[in-house]
């Protein structure tokens, strides 16, 4: 049984690489295509589950508490939280503008569009990471096991 185990472990690993390639693929689409995806699924999770609501608010009650009794430590998490109050507008801006001027081609395309643009994309990436991995095989050194 350790045997057929030990020649399965190679295909489990290759399976298992091609099944985590395949799930980023269709992440990083999802997120290009319907952008708004973080934000309804951030908000989804806390209307579903008022445990992980509670946990949120409990953790932030315990940080402001500690910061409360450590006088010096709770200066320096207000000024960091107020600098990143006051960046916040800035960076979300520049994100938009980003964001805007790369996924808005691919918003405006149809749903056959946007099959194909995603069967594009992961044809490609399975082809470059074929080769990425060819080269790294071929370029590896084996050693010989003694008495094998």
């Amino acid at each position: 049984m350790s045997q057929r185990l030990s020649f399965a472990r190679p295909a489990v690993k290759k399976a298992a690489t091609i099944l985590a390639i395949f799930i980023l693929v269709v992440t990083m689409l999802i997120l290009i295509e319907y952008p708004n995806a973080i934000y309804y699924l951030t908000l989804n999770m806390y209307m579903g589950s008022p445990a992980l609501l509670a946990l949120v608010n409990g953790i932030g009650q315990w940080l402001q508490g500690v910061g409360t009794a450590i006088a010096p430590l709770g200066d320096l998490g207000t000024s960091i939280n107020n600098a990143l109050v006051n960046a916040a507008p800035g960076f979300r801006r520049s994100l938009e503008a980003a964001g805007t001027s790369l996924t808005s081609p691919i918003l405006q395309l149809d749903d056959a569009g946007k099959y194909v643009l995603s069967q594009n994309i992961a044809a490609w990436t399975a082809a470059a990471l074929a080769l990425l991995y060819s080269a790294y095989v071929s370029s590896r050194s084996y050693r010989r096991v003694r008495g094998r």
